[in-house]
């Protein structure tokens, strides 16, 4: 039995009897791969390409009655899309009106011009509209007839080239906190859970925790605020569970006690903490892993979607929507994910945050290159410097390029796991009044040292941008 969490646009499943088979995923670290994610309204994601090539499709769904269900659509209520349609998947026969986890459906969709031919499972596929090749295409994203089903793999096929090819995966946080205290659903208001295991009532200053997944042997460590709690009403109590919901042991310290540390017994799968109320208390609780309590911090939610394991780009810096002024210059997103600059340069601040892409960068050696590709910039001593975070000395290029074949690269190394806040263009330190017309930049950021020629970032995970929230296996 699977049980899951819904956190506000995004999901993490307390999981009951799964186990990810981290040493067999084709994912990079913080990421892992799963079986499904399962739509259950109006999710979204938007694919970025245009519905013009072949797709190739694993899904599970079942039509009651004479609904219909949107697969692919090319925008939330476009009357272009592609799906179930008055009950049935497939246009022959009786139609396609099942499709279990034995016997997924295997959607072909090909697309000649404005013309589509497909199958599911051998039957013709049943269809509202005709392709459009000028806008891209979303994946079960129609409000008017959301799907409600579970996608396993997406392919994309334009010119013999796989354009994407999308699995079904998790995104780990990289917090320390377990807890979210913002979750309502799966707690037990006005209970707390006793030494002895038993459930007890009226206990208005508490609750009981959702179900919350935990690691078998492993060592946790379990606090409330000290700072806002009464030293008498503080002992921390925590029940171990099985896979059948059956409570197998508790652990509780004294009452005076702020926090405590435990281990996880072998046969549990998941936990449920007391948790007090008064003072707000709940919005300061942290559970961590460790057997030491950690300074708290706020709960930071699994993100699932679909990662495209064809994306081969080493560049990590992604701008491909940039569109920025600043100092009277303005910055846009050009061909090939270049970066063009147009304008007079005004007085003022000259590092300019163009894309704040919020990544983190694993500790080891990085290197950022700029390389001037076309346009023009007059009126100017120094020129263009890309960088990062706000591009500190050791984290931006050099020399300055300011005309066609200028390039500027600088190689560093981060300690510690760091947060990619910024993508940085500096115009020039001073240079006040130089004109930059269609002044056109390849920007890249990859990891290592090693002269790595340019090629545009590449996205490679794909979330959830609609109104509901996605399930996982």
């Amino acid at each position: 039995m699977i049980n899951y969490l819904i956190i506000k646009s995004k999901i993490r499943p307390y999981l009951k009897n799964l186990i990810l088979n981290k040493s067999s995923s084709i994912l990079p670290d913080g990421y892992e791969q799963v079986k499904y994610i399962e739509s259950t309204g109006t999710q979204g994601i938007d694919t970025g390409i245009a519905g013009d090539c072949a797709w190739e499709i694993k899904a599970q769904s079942t039509i009651s009655g004479t609904s219909s269900q949107v697969l692919i659509s090319k925008s939330v209520e476009s009357g272009n899309w592609f799906g179930a349609i008055n009950g049935k998947w497939g246009s022959g026969g009786t139609g396609i009106t099942s499709i279990d986890e034995t016997t997924l459906a295997n959607i072909v969709l090909n697309f000649s011009g404005a013309t589509i031919s497909g199958t599911v499972n051998g039957e013709s596929f049943r269809r509202i509209g005709v392709i459009d090749s000028s806008e891209t295409y979303r994946l079960f994203s129609r409000n008017s007839y959301p799907f409600s089903g579970k996608l396993y793999k997406v392919k994309c096929v334009k010119n013999n080239r796989i354009v994407r090819n999308l699995v079904p995966a998790v995104k780990k946080s990289n917090g320390n906190q377990l807890f979210d205290y913002t979750r309502t659903d799966g707690i037990i208001a006005n209970k707390y859970i006793n030494q002895s295991g038993t459930i007890v009532s009226g206990a208005n200053d508490y609750y009981i925790s959702y179900p919350i997944s935990v690691t078998p042997n492993e060592t946790y460590t379990w606090r409330f605020n000290a700072d806002s709690i009464s030293t008498t009403h503080t002992a921390p109590t925590v029940g171990f569970y099985d896979n059948n919901d059956n409570l197998i042991s508790v652990a509780q310290h004294a009452i005076q006690v702020k926090y405590f540390s435990f281990t996880v017994p072998s046969n549990c799968a998941y936990i449920r903490c007391s948790v007090y109320t008064v003072n707000n208390a709940q919005e300061q609780a942290m559970l961590n892993k460790g057997a030491r309590p950690l300074r708290y911090e706020a709960y930071i939610p699994d993100e699932v979607g679909m990662y495209d394991v064809s994306a081969t780009s080493k560049n990590l810096a992604d701008l491909h929507n940039v569109n920025k002024t600043a100092l009277s210059l303005n910055f846009t997103t050009g061909n090939n994910m270049t970066i063009v600059v147009n304008g007079t340069k005004a007085s003022g601040a000259n590092v300019i945050a163009i894309a704040n892409p919020n990544i983190m960068l694993p500790a080891g050696t990085y290197t950022i290159k700029i390389k001037m590709i076309d346009g023009t910039i007059s009126n100017i001593t120094g020129g263009a410097i890309f960088g990062i975070n706000a591009s500190t000395y050791a984290m931006r290029t050099s020399p300055q390029v300011n005309k066609v074949g200028d390039i500027g690269t600088r190689t560093f190394t981060l300690a510690e796991d760091t947060l990619l806040t910024s993508l940085d263009i500096t115009p020039s330190y001073g240079d006040v009044g130089s004109v930059w017309n269609n002044a056109t930049f390849e920007c890249w950021l990859y990891s290592g040292s090693d002269d790595v020629p340019y090629e545009p970032y590449q996205k490679r995970f794909y979330t959830n941008d609609g109104t509901g929230e996605f399930l996982y296996k």
